[in-house]
């Protein structure tokens, strides 16, 4: 029997590469308790639809100076989102069985990630997304599940801290990679 699950969020941003669907379809397996997945594409891929920025063409942000006033405006209030995030996961983790601010924790990294995106900062929505689907796995919140929320929390604070931006290239990667391998050893635990 084969499930079929879209490659997620990272695999749209940093391509679809060998490693990455080798390893959604562990996931996959993981999650289902099957030993077989498929891999498909989103089938709604807009990127083909868009015309593909010239070098030396400035960017969206660069030649609308109302989302470049947003985009600055979203740099001053990214500390203060990042820490409502690491002040939910201060709470959930002091009461991980509370639905209620497992929750709480959701909606902030929710809306972070959305942001983020929009603003240059595509690894803390990729980072935001990787939590928001780990908070959403039907499992307990052990201890070692609530260990590798506040490693995804960690890992946004650091992107922002460090500004950046874009897919942040082989430190994204390794970033990314570190936080599914994490995940990887609580789900098959």
């Amino acid at each position: 029997m084969y499930y079929v699950i879209i490659a997620s969020e990272t695999a749209r941003l940093f391509g679809p590469q060998t490693t990455a669907n080798a390893r959604f379809e562990k996931e996959a397996c993981a999650m289902t308790g099957k030993n077989k997945a498929e891999i498909i594409a989103n089938p709604h891929d807009l990127r083909a639809k868009v015309t593909p920025l010239e070098s030396g063409e400035s960017h969206l942000l660069d030649d609308n100076p109302i989302l470049l006033d947003l985009s600055k405006e979203f740099l001053q209030r990214l500390p203060d989102d990042l820490q409502r995030i690491d002040d939910a996961y201060d709470a959930m983790r002091d009461a991980p069985d509370d639905d209620f601010r497992v929750t709480v924790l959701f909606r902030h990294v929710h809306d972070l990630k959305g942001l983020a995106g929009t603003f240059g900062y595509p690894l803390i929505s990729v980072i935001g997304n990787d939590l928001c689907r780990f908070l959403e796995l039907p499992m307990t919140m052990s201890p070692a599940r609530v260990k590798v929320a506040g490693f995804y929390v960690d890992a946004m604070k650091m992107v922002a801290k460090k500004r950046i931006t874009g897919d942040g290239g082989a430190e994204g990667m390794r970033i990314i990679d570190a936080l599914h391998a994490m995940t990887q050893k609580v789900l098959q635990a």
